[in-house]
């Protein structure tokens, strides 16, 4: 329901409770609420193109700070794949909410941080905290051309042994999440060939006209597999957590090229 402010009041309750208990996660979920109703707020404003708001800047940062603040001593001290994965994305989220360049950079690089210790924590089997490593790696590289890059050998060989994985289990199992994470290995795909060439001219005029092609053709795979993960029955929810992440990239490459926002904002609105 994003319920946020309510959700919070209530789980905060829980944990402050003088009589009873609850999980450890009532505090996963608490610090989630906060990070993702911050995230919100920055979506709707950038969506809006409001002006921004200091105090307001201010308030979504502190949210997102009362996350981190309760999240990072927890993975510290029992690190799982899950709750590495939820270090992530708040980190994304405190990238979102991030009011100046440096301290977006500094954010995306402790979110591939985290997604890259869950990637390995779970044996280097699971495409969902792979493509969020990827993606925060490339974000950060299209905002700063001297930011280190992500290793070859992610995509030349991670990525396509995550895709047999993943083609294997919906032939097994066929589900929304396994169809819609063949779409995000695309996506990643789609940042890196993005990025500007390296090379002179004529060579590098060469490799763009190259990477222009291929990104067409990634915006079109992207939007086939991401309508057929949806045409599975995919719910409210499921839906809204796809559009949340192509809204975020969006906010996060603003002043990046352009090309690369109107091919996001063309596969989020088709969804």
């Amino acid at each position: 329901a994003r319920a946020w402010p309510e959700a919070i009041e209530q789980l905060d309750r829980a944990i402050r409770a003088a009589a009873g208990d609850c999980p450890l996660r009532v505090l996963e979920q608490l610090a989630n609420c906060r990070a993702r109703l911050a995230a919100d707020e920055a979506l709707a404003a950038h969506r809006r193109g409001a002006a921004a708001d200091a105090a307001q800047a201010k308030a979504r940062e502190a949210l997102v700070q009362s996350a981190l603040d309760e999240l990072e001593p927890l993975c510290r001290r029992a690190p799982t794949v899950e709750r590495l994965s939820l270090l992530g994305s708040t980190r994304k989220r405190h990238a979102l909410v991030a009011t100046t360049p440096a301290a977006r950079l500094e954010a995306l690089d402790a979110c591939a941080k985290a997604y890259r210790e869950a990637f390995e924590a779970g044996g280097s089997q699971d495409a969902y905290p792979f493509t969020n490593w990827a993606s925060a790696v490339l974000l950060a590289a299209h905002l700063d051309a001297a930011h280190p890059g992500l290793p070859p050998s992610a995509l030349e060989e991670e990525l396509p042994r995550l895709r047999t994985g993943l083609q294997e289990r919906g032939g097994r199992n066929p589900d929304f999440w396994t169809a819609a994470s063949l779409a995000d290995l695309d996506l990643v795909m789609l940042l890196a060939h993005s990025l500007p060439a390296a090379e002179p001219a004529p060579r590098g005029r060469k490799r763009a006209a190259e990477a222009t092609d291929t990104c067409a053709a990634l915006t079109e795979q992207i939007l086939a597999t991401y309508r057929d993960a949806l045409a599975r029955g995919a719910s409210p929810r499921e839906r809204a957590s796809l559009v949340e992440n192509l809204d975020a990239l969006r906010a996060l490459l603003e002043g990046g090229p352009p090309v690369l926002g109107e091919r996001l904002r063309r596969i989020r609105d088709a969804i």
